[in-house]
């Protein structure tokens, strides 16, 4: 195998299906017509990534609720005035992030990263 298993089902615009083709084990639907939901579930088999989608969903619920628990808590128009509308939007923003990127973390790789070679 030379890579992650990928199942594609649109065709992809120029180079895009030899590239993927050329990093991955990938299989391309033949139709025009999305494939059926069997179709996918089959290919999808036990996904590596229903643990990080999983993890992300939840973590996304909680932290929403946490946020706005917490946001009135905070109390942040005594402290920002007129900006504290903008301040949270960054600060939910912040917190999206890292609910994303923990999610992408719990993503299992088949292969380890490789490191550049020192000159």
């Amino acid at each position: 195998m030379r890579g992650a298993r990928v199942f594609v089902t649109r065709r992809l615009p120029g180079t895009a299906l030899e590239r993927l083709a050329a990093h991955t084990d990938m299989r391309l639907w033949p139709g025009e017509l999305p494939p059926p939901r069997e179709t996918l579930l089959a290919e999808a088999g036990t996904a590596v990534a229903a643990r990080a989608a999983v993890w992300a969903g939840t973590g996304w619920e909680t932290a929403k609720y946490l946020f706005v628990v917490n946001l009135t808590r905070a109390n942040l128009p005594a402290v920002y005035g007129p900006l504290a509308f903008a301040v949270s939007l960054v600060l939910w923003a912040y917190v999206s992030s890292l609910v994303l990127v923990f999610g992408a973390l719990m993503s299992p790789r088949e292969r380890p990263l490789r490191r550049p070679a020192a000159a």
